[in-house]
């Protein structure tokens, strides 16, 4: 989906997802801006999950549980934190002077600068369990690769291909970059 008339001075920007069913999911930002500036990523979590060095990122909550990571594709530095939305004055109360109840959502987010930027999510979901908490997507000569439950996923960008495997359950979808 083009997605640039939603910003201001962005020439180009396009999300791309695939979701192999029943619970790998991959997410593809591409973006070209003007001029350098803040290029932001964010990710809301049902609550908080902190990213390793790697981007790398689990989020649970009762017996489900999404294993995420981020991967910078395009030149430049990432940075990738946790965070929390909180409300700050004037914009902490209602039209009617009322303080608004304080959510403090967390959220991950990668950020950079610079005049383009090529992100790369990736997420498992499913029963907690079934990751047994090690779980994460690991980077290969070809692509990324995830150990579910069912055997090995695999993500790859080649050339203008993006595509989601899973060899063991026989599925596989890809999509054709435009």
């Amino acid at each position: 989906m083009e997605l640039a008339p939603a910003y201001s001075s962005v020439k180009h920007f396009k999300r791309t997802v695939l979701h192999l069913w029943p619970g790998y999911i991959l997410v593809l930002d591409d973006a070209e801006l003007e001029q350098n500036e803040s290029i932001s990523l964010r990710w809301h979590t049902i609550n908080q999950a902190e990213p390793d060095e790697s981007g790398s990122f689990v989020v649970s909550r009762g017996d489900a549980a999404a294993i995420g990571r981020i991967v910078n594709l395009a030149d430049g530095d990432l940075k990738i934190e946790r965070h929390q939305h909180a409300y700050a004055a004037p914009y902490d109360r209602d039209r009617t002077g009322t303080l608004l109840d304080a959510r403090n959502e967390s959220y991950i987010e990668a950020m950079t600068t610079n005049n383009r930027c090529r992100l790369l999510t990736l997420f498992a979901t499913g029963a907690a369990a079934d990751f047994g908490g090690e779980s994460r997507w690991n980077q290969t000569s070809t692509g990324w690769t995830f150990d579910g439950p069912d055997g090995p996923v695999t993500a790859r960008i080649e050339r203008s291909i993006v595509s989601l495997t899973a060899l063991q359950t026989d599925q596989s979808m890809s999509v054709e970059l435009t």
